[in-house]
């Protein structure tokens, strides 16, 4: 059953999750000419809707208990980390002109727009962690330069504010500094082993066992293959793919690298749909991200 449904953290990847999500997506595909703009509010509405839930967390306000451990973001919210990755993700797609003939749902797309965005660099701000400035730097660049075709007809959306956006980001990179240090300390953030580590064990799990240890179950491959003696016990890697080689093997590592190039083909590819290319930048985003941050729930 444990195949089937998943437990613990596994369950967002378990078979029937995994099904679900290609249905969803099958269906997206089938209705997305005919309903593409309603999809596109769809998605921004529930990512701000989760933005919104974690700031409000972040400043005391908590909607959902967390079994007692007091934090203002909790496990049914999300890693306030991948949260605010979704919200770097989606800079592209908030800054992207709405598709929309103007009238009631032309403006509150255009709301959610800016809610996103100001929520996104609320949290980063909060966070202020130098994987999500680099996300939110890329994003932004990447932006600007596959929509420069448009930048004399739109400077705010396709230049400055994506340019405010990118010196920001290099600001807090070079300099570290937390604006919001009270803010921070109510917010969780993963304890992993360092890149190198995550890095070596990765490559070491994956000869001795190429098709992976299975789901959730890293903490294995840790007790056999870490580098130095420790009473530590970790449960994830310092980053996603690490976590998925261990766990998924050379599939799992195949089939994100077929991801990876399919969508930076897209991005980069001239003939590819005007709508498509704020989804390519985010989703190229998220893969990069990968490499950077654990995908954990805590």
């Amino acid at each position: 059953m444990h195949s089937i449904f998943g437990f613990g953290e596994s369950r967002a990847i378990s078979f029937v999750t995994v099904a679900s999500l290609a249905v969803i997506f099958y269906l997206l595909a089938v209705f997305a000419r005919t309903y593409r703009e309603r999809i596109t509010v769809i998605a921004e509405t529930s990512i701000v809707v989760t933005l919104v839930t974690a700031v409000v967390h972040v400043l005391g306000f908590a909607i959902y208990s967390n079994a007692g451990q007091g934090l203002a973001v909790p496990n049914p919210v999300g890693a306030v980390s991948i949260i605010v990755l979704m919200g770097c993700a989606f800079l592209p797609i908030f800054l992207n002109k709405p598709m929309i003939e103007k009238g009631k749902l032309y403006y509150t797309h255009l709301v959610l727009k800016v809610i996103g965005i100001s929520t996104t660099l609320f949290l980063v701000l909060v966070a202020n962690v130098w994987q999500l400035w680099l996300m939110a730097f890329i994003s932004t660049m990447l932006y600007t330069l596959v929509c420069r075709k448009e930048a004399l007809t739109d400077r705010w959306r396709i230049v400055i504010i994506p340019a405010l956006w990118t010196a920001g980001a290099l600001f807090f990179l070079i300099t570290n500094i937390a604006l919001l240090p009270r803010l921070r300390d109510r917010v969780s953030f993963y304890t992993t082993p360092s890149f190198s580590a995550s890095y070596v064990l990765a490559g070491k799990a994956l000869l001795k066992r190429p098709f992976g240890f299975g789901a959730e179950n890293y903490a294995i491959a840790y007790d056999r293959f870490k580098p130095v003696p420790s009473a530590t016990r970790y449960l994830d890697s310092s980053s996603e793919v690490t976590t998925m080689i261990v766990e998924g093997g050379s599939l799992m590592l195949i089939v994100f690298v077929w991801l990876l190039v399919a969508t930076v083909r897209t991005l980069f590819n001239p003939e590819s749909p005007r709508g498509a290319v704020p989804i390519a930048v985010a989703a190229t985003v998220v893969l990069a991200g990968c490499f950077l941050i654990p995908f954990s729930m805590a």
